[in-house]
Order: structure tokens, then C-alpha cells, then sequence
């Protein structure tokens, strides 16, 4: 069994773990100001359905989606399973974000605690920094490797059992990966499907998760693994 390979809470919400089209980046460019990344982030108008901007915490929260000093200290921090390389290790925790955007879809059966539970609760989380391309390149390389070495099985902790596997996604930007993360809510009454698209391009690393909390018998995944490839596609279109 293997510790699971990243786990964030905002908001409630348990998560893990750029050129436009198929892009293919410059390594020559300049890294993008927290501003310019925020004004590149995902808004409900780009995505298919109802999809609605959520905040972890509103007396930290800047809707601009630049993550200042203080919002930065709220985002709990990436971290990979023992298996992972002690580098990796580091590199994922030591990551910081300079752009941040949280996103709800409204469900034709949302989950409504504490009675109502069966349905989908459906997040979807991006995170966007920028460095010299040549440091880029290497954090995506570890955060690549350590999942990797998580692959498999988890035991229970506060959540759980769960399952670790790679995840197509299209090729996106310079490089990229995605990793599914299933996981058994405590108690068994619905699971967690946490799906992490990793992208590097230029001087841009892009992490996307889309959480798809579905409870009840008869409620099938909300997402197609395809359909999280177009919505990563949308997001680094953007970039």
C-alpha cells in the first residue's frame, strides 16, 4: 500500500494535485506577472454549463486571482508519498502559486449535507506560476517522477482506501501529464474523483484539478476523462 500522492483541502474540498492551442513555448520569453497569469485564468464563461466562482476564504480571498502574500499562506501545500525521490518530495512542497482560480458547477442533483446525499458535487481548481523556463522544466520533471512513484494503492488516513493511476490528457503546452485520484469518502457514503492535469510551458507550470464528489447508488463519474483533456485544453488555450 502507498500513501496518497497529493491531498488539498480549500474550501471543504479535498484536492490534489501555457502558448495557446497545442502551443509549443518559447523558452527565450519572459516570466509572466501574477497579473498577467491572473487575467488568464479560467472564468465560468469558458467552460460548458453553470459553472460559478467559489472562493476558500473570503477574508482572504482577492477575486482578481492573484494570490498575495496572505491567500499564499492559506493554500495548503502539494505533498507526494514517501515512495517519491526526497527532491521530488521537496520541490512539491516548496511549490507557490502566483495565479488562483476556484470554480462550482451547479448539478442537475447536487449533494446538499446533511440529508441530501446522492448526486455530484463538481469543483474545479487551477493554479498557474511562472518561473525561469529552465526551473519550469525541472519542477515538472519531479512533480512528473514523484506521481509516478505514487502510483497504486493508499491506505485509509482520514479519508480513504484510495487508487492512484496516470490519466491520458492531450498533448498540452511544452509537456504534460494527468493523474487520477479516487478516493473512498470516511464512512463509504460516496467517493472523491480527483482528477490533475499538470501542464509546463515556457516559463509557465499550470496544475488543474477537477474534483467530481458523486454519492448514491446509480451515480456514475459526472466527467469522461475526455472531457477533463477539454477543459485542461480551454485552460491552456487561454495561457
Amino acid at each position: 500500500m502507498k500513501a496518497r500522492v497529493t491531498c488539498l483541502v480549500i474550501g471543504g474540498v479535498m484536492v490534489a494535485l501555457a502558448g495557446s492551442g497545442c502551443g509549443g513555448g518559447d523558452d527565450t520569453e519572459s516570466a509572466p506577472t501574477p497579473d498577467e497569469l491572473a487575467a488568464e485564468l479560467l472564468a465560468p464563461g469558458d467552460l460548458d454549463g453553470a459553472w460559478s466562482v467559489t472562493v476558500p476564504d473570503e477574508d482572504v480571498a482577492d477575486l482578481s486571482g492573484v494570490v498575495t502574500d496572505e491567500m499564499q499562506d492559506q493554500l495548503p501545500g502539494f505533498a507526494l508519498c514517501p515512495d517519491a525521490s526526497e527532491e521530488a518530495q521537496t520541490t512539491a512542497t516548496a511549490l507557490g502559486w502566483d495565479a488562483f482560480m476556484q470554480l462550482e458547477l451547479e448539478t442537475d442533483d447536487p449533494i446538499q449535507p446533511p440529508d441530501d446525499r446522492t448526486g455530484h458535487m463538481i469543483f474545479l481548481q487551477q493554479y498557474l506560476a511562472a518561473t525561469d523556463p529552465a526551473d519550469t522544466t525541472t519542477t515538472f520533471d519531479l512533480l512528473r517522477q514523484g506521481s509516478e512513484a505514487c502510483l497504486g494503492d493508499f491506505e485509509a488516513d482520514e479519508e480513504g482506501p484510495g487508487y492512484v493511476e496516470m490519466m491520458n490528457v492531450p498533448d498540452l503546452g511544452d509537456d504534460s501529464f494527468g493523474v487520477l485520484m479516487t478516493v473512498e469518502e470516511a464512512g463509504g457514503w460516496a467517493e472523491w474523483r480527483l482528477h490533475h492535469v499538470i501542464v509546463r510551458d515556457g516559463p509557465t507550470l499550470m496544475i488543474l484539478v477537477v474534483t467530481d464528489i458523486r454519492a448514491g447508488d446509480g451515480a456514475e463519474p459526472y466527467f469522461a476523462i475526455d472531457d477533463i483533456g477539454a477543459i485542461a485544453q480551454t485552460a491552456v488555450n487561454k495561457l
